[in-house]
């Protein structure tokens, strides 16, 4: 990852961003609930146009936002939401089975998703944010036309400590963790049609 800082500790925390799997954030079998029946394949997160690339975005005023060129995650959002929207539900289980975006696995259910947010939020003076909205998207895999049965939009907003790099992944990866807890319940506790 091109990162032309010298703060090691910032470098270290964006190779981590957004990773939260391994640190037990998302409950496993939330409720303590059968998992929901077949296989979910996770597929695709798409991100608005601003927030697309791979260098963090601020939003300075209600209609200015500016791209930090210098720090940057070590992948786009898209794919990086993706696959760790994937692994936090793997861990938690809200399926009987979850495959990852880019899997050929039999899946009954397709969960896509849309982050309309993505950002370091600077426009308070001395209250930095983390604003990370993502809707999800939850279709029935073997029909063609994929039509949604389920959606919910999770918005989540976590306070910085400061304006860096650093205290922005930390206070994303706390927000993505938040939003990947609440969707793992959401969707082990769906009504579902049966098909």
């Amino acid at each position: 990852m091109p990162c032309h800082r010298a703060d090691d500790e910032a470098v270290a925390i964006l190779a981590h961003a957004l990773e939260i799997g391994d640190r037990g954030e998302v409950d496993e079998r939330p409720g303590l609930r059968q998992p929901q029946p077949g296989t979910l394949r996770v597929g695709t997160i798409n991100v608005a146009a601003p927030f697309r690339g791979k260098t963090f975005v601020r939003r300075v005023s209600e209609l200015r936002f500016e791209t930090d060129y210098y720090v940057e995650f070590l992948v786009t959002p898209s794919t990086m939401l993706a696959e760790q929207t994937a692994r936090a539900l793997d861990h938690a289980k809200p399926f009987a089975h979850i495959a990852g975006p880019g899997t050929a696995a039999d899946a009954s259910w397709v969960l896509d998703g849309f982050a309309s947010a993505l950002y370091a939020d600077l426009r308070e003076t001395g209250k930095p944010a983390a604003e990370l909205d993502i809707t999800y998207y939850l279709a029935p895999a073997l029909r063609s036309e994929r039509t949604p049965v389920w959606s919910h939009e999770y918005r989540e907003q976590v306070p910085m400590r400061d304006v860096s790099a650093a205290a922005y992944a930390e206070a994303l990866n706390k927000a993505f963790g938040e939003i990947v807890a609440e969707l793992a319940r959401d969707l082990a506790t769906a009504k579902l049609p049966a098909h």
